[in-house]
């Protein structure tokens, strides 16, 4: 009786500060947005009514499903869609706290003090608080905002305890199975148009970032998970009555697609490149499909027509600003040079003079932090990486980190604070692997693909994390920590299997 009334007062004090944020992003948009303000206190005035009465038995779920939606907003509209809202309360945050109050009220947590990701996870983000916390003074807003490399871990926690609170373990991956076909002929069509309409695209009220504006590297990540997808079969597998309406003749159209939005990244980032020839290759060294044949044979007929243009002296021009360096051409010359790009210089401009400048920046921070003053510490989370290192006035000089999540970790943590993330994710990594075995091995074939996918578009984000001002923002930084919280759902989901099997067995 006292752990439900203690529970229901938590509730309620939980539901009156939502209520309370809610109350000043209406009075933000008020003075910045009026007829956007007016719009959401007539909504807030009709549903505050109604939810108060049964939120608490369904927070848990509205939380999800709000993440979910944020996630698809991400993949859907990139950049734009993270400006919705007003500063500092933008969409992720939203549903952050949203999320954040229904783990609170789940009573949860057991699972956060049984699995030893989520301990080790704690520990980074501790120590990583004891790097943001005295900088905060003298940095302000900046110093949180650099701490989301560590600070959107929350997301993981959300997805572990509430996916597993519900029930929806596989309700995830059928759901991301249904969005998948929109997102795959999605991108290439929107990257396009993007490139097409530039300014043209309303910007959300308040923001001046268009609703739509994809990244290169971005899609290149999301474009790995879903080939990773479909080449593993989990549509088939997960939705097996939808997919058998929809097999095999719309397939060829998602492969297609799939693939014209693959060259469209190859040609616009080495990073994106890459990611994709990981993830995809993880695949293929673990688990060869029949479905090779189909990919084989589309891919060498959109490269057949790429050669027999360039053996016709054609160069196809995008007109479009595919790398955000000046417009490159889609042809094979441009493919083979980011190719080679990635290993080696090529004598073109935007390509050499962004390798020089990273290799010079990341040697930097590496002289520093290993064999420096900066060992234990870092330069902590606030400061101007690009200023105080000395590298403001070249490339990308409106950015605050290098292109580098792990080296972005090193230089505000130091040495101790790599070790940290490196140990996480390298125990991440091999518990998805030996899950993949195990259930392979025990006849759990769609799990044993799922534990697969996880691990295979987890490198597509480390790889392109490794080239890019990646993780720091939230349109892919919660995606990532998202993925990782649902690789961890997984691991406990065959644990209790397990665990389940082996006490019938003692009965």
């Amino acid at each position: 009786m006292t752990t439900y009334v203690g529970r229901a007062a938590l509730n309620r004090t939980l539901f009156a500060a939502l209520l309370a944020v809610v109350a000043l992003v209406i009075g933000t948009l008020v003075v910045r947005a009026p007829l956007l303000g007016v719009a959401m206190v007539v909504g807030t005035v009709g549903l505050v009514g109604g939810f108060e009465a049964w939120y608490t038995a369904r927070l848990e779920k509205i939380a999800l499903v709000s993440l979910g939606l944020l996630l698809l907003g991400y993949t859907f509209l990139d950049r734009g869609f993270a400006h919705v809202g007003v500063a500092p309360l933008f969409v992720g945050e939203m549903v952050l706290l949203l999320g954040f109050a229904a783990m609170l009220t789940s009573g949860g947590f057991g699972v956060a003090l049984r699995s030893p990701l989520l301990k080790l996870m704690l520990v980074f983000a501790a120590f990583g608080m004891l790097q943001t916390i005295p900088y905060v003074p003298k940095y302000g807003i900046d110093a949180l905002r650099d701490a989301v490399i560590w600070g959107y871990c929350v997301f993981s926690f959300i997805v572990v305890i509430l996916t597993l609170r519900t029930g929806w373990t596989a309700k995830v991956a059928e759901s991301y199975a249904v969005w998948l076909p929109r997102l795959i002929i999605w991108l290439p069509v929107a990257y396009i148009l993007q490139r097409q309409l530039g300014d043209k695209i309303p910007p959300f009220p308040g923001s001046s970032v268009p609703l739509l504006q994809i990244k290169a590297g971005d899609m290149a990540v999301h474009l790995a998970g879903a080939g990773a997808f479909l080449l593993l079969g989990l549509p088939q597998r997960l939705l097996p009555g939808r997919a058998k309406a929809m097999l095999p003749v719309k397939e060829w159209g998602w492969w297609l697609f799939w693939l014209v939005g693959v060259v469209m990244v190859a040609i616009a980032t080495r990073a994106g490149l890459l990611a994709i020839i990981g993830t995809i290759g993880v695949v293929f060294l673990l688990r060869p499909a029949s479905q090779w044949g189909k990919l084989a044979l589309i891919g060498l007929s959109i490269a057949a027509v790429f050669f027999a243009l360039d053996l016709a002296g054609v160069n196809v021009q995008t007109g479009l600003d595919l790398g955000g360096n000046g417009g490159r051409q889609l042809s094979v010359e441009q493919l083979v040079a980011n190719f080679q790009g990635i290993f080696q210089e090529t004598g073109q401009v935007t390509l050499d003079g962004t390798r020089t400048w990273r290799l010079d920046w990341w040697n930097k921070i590496i002289d520093y932090t290993f064999f420096g003053e900066y060992f234990w510490t870092g330069k902590g989370f606030g400061i101007n990486l690009a200023a105080d290192d000395g590298f403001s006035g070249t490339w990308f000089d409106a950015l605050r980190n290098p292109h580098n999540g792990h080296l972005t970790v090193l230089a505000r943590a130091g040495v101790p604070g790599l070790v940290l993330w490196m140990l996480l994710h390298s125990w991440f990594a091999a518990s998805m692997l030996g899950a993949y075995f195990r259930t392979r091995r025990s006849g759990n074939d769609v799990q044993a693909r799922l534990f697969l996918w996880v691990l295979a578009y987890w490198v597509a984000f480390m790889i392109n994390a490794s080239f890019d001002v990646f993780l720091e923002g939230p349109q892919q930084g919660i995606w990532f920590w998202s993925l990782v919280g649902y690789g961890i759902v997984l691991l406990e989901t065959e644990r209790r299997r397990r665990t389940g099997a082996r006490q019938q067995v003692l009965r």
